[in-house]
């Protein structure tokens, strides 16, 4: 029996990963919230330093907690990314270090390395131009805890994951999908981007996947599930998970942007929705790993 830990169990990441695990594991939690099945440490990582306590004959370490989505202002975003995604994740990956844990699974983003070039398929060997203060922070503390790895006997094995769906999704998905339930998306125009996702489901048993196999240690994995997306599709395949048809009338181009910038609030995330953001997950693969599910099914709810 392993002895797993796991932070960001609550999250719409960690319920599904917890929901993968088997039974023959001894599973802790670390974070904010406690779970009525599980034994739960409180840790608030914007103020707690990881009580070392925690990690004591751990096998495992699956670190899924980290501050993506947020309204925060720059500055208090920049300082909360900091903290929590890369001050928290060295923290912890130190002290289990320490402890001697086997492993240690960090959940990072394709963020961390996003497409500089939209025309080029992003691999884990290409230059990293990370996204935002979230994409930052997340590049850091890869390159902290993979220099970790090189100093103790503690495997480290990063899973970068592109755009996340399947039911609860959150972000940027949420918000389009509850604007097109809501009939305010406007019919959107021919885009023939393309975008990388992977469903939550298959993100999990990517993380378990990586931590079955010594030879995932000091490695970064994209996951995706091998299909290309353009975001004409994707409101298309969000129309007909709730029934409905997409309309033979499709607004132009410049004119669909034009609306987005009335509610400013929602323009940037929909105009990263449209943008091409595409990836490879060729490495993993390679190593025999396959998803299961597709944006495109419709034997099950996509989001």
């Amino acid at each position: 029996m392993r002895k797993i830990l796991i932070t960001g169990a609550s999250g719409f990441i960690g319920r599904n990963l917890l929901t993968v695990l088997n039974g023959a594991n001894e599973i802790i939690l670390l974070g904010r919230t406690e779970n009525k099945i599980y034994k739960s440490i409180r840790c608030d990582f914007t103020n707690d330093k990881v009580p070392s306590s925690c990690l004591e004959d751990i096998d495992i370490v699956f670190h899924l907690a980290g501050l993506a989505h947020t309204d925060l202002d720059h500055k208090e975003a920049k300082y909360q990314h900091h903290k929590i995604n890369y001050e928290a994740t060295v923290d912890l990956a130190k002290k289990a270090a320490q402890k001697k844990v086997k492993q240690f699974v960090f959940l990072s983003s394709v963020k961390a390395n996003t497409a500089f070039q939209s025309s080029i398929r992003i691999s884990e060997d290409d230059k990293s131009y990370p996204e935002g203060e979230y994409g930052i922070s997340k590049k850091k503390a890869e390159d902290e805890i993979l220099e970790i790895a090189n100093k103790t006997d503690m495997q480290v094995k990063i899973v970068r994951s592109s755009l996340v769906y399947g039911p609860g999704v959150k972000g940027n998905l949420e918000i389009m999908k509850n604007l097109i339930n809501k009939g305010w998306f406007p019919p959107i125009p021919e885009f023939n981007n393309r975008r990388s996702m992977i469903h939550v489901y298959d993100l999990a048993r990517a993380l378990l996947f990586v931590a079955d196999r010594d030879e995932a240690n000091k490695n970064i994995y994209i996951v995706t599930d091998g299909n290309d997306y353009s975001s004409t599709e994707i409101y298309e395949r969000i129309l007909a998970n709730f029934g409905r048809t997409a309309p033979r009338f499709r607004i132009p181009k410049q004119l669909f942007y034009l609306i987005t910038h009335i509610n400013m609030s929602i323009s940037g995330k929909i105009r990263k929705i449209v943008a091409d953001e595409f990836y490879s997950s060729k490495k993993i693969e390679s190593l025999g790993f396959n998803t299961k599910h597709s944006f495109r099914d419709f034997d099950e709810e996509i989001i």
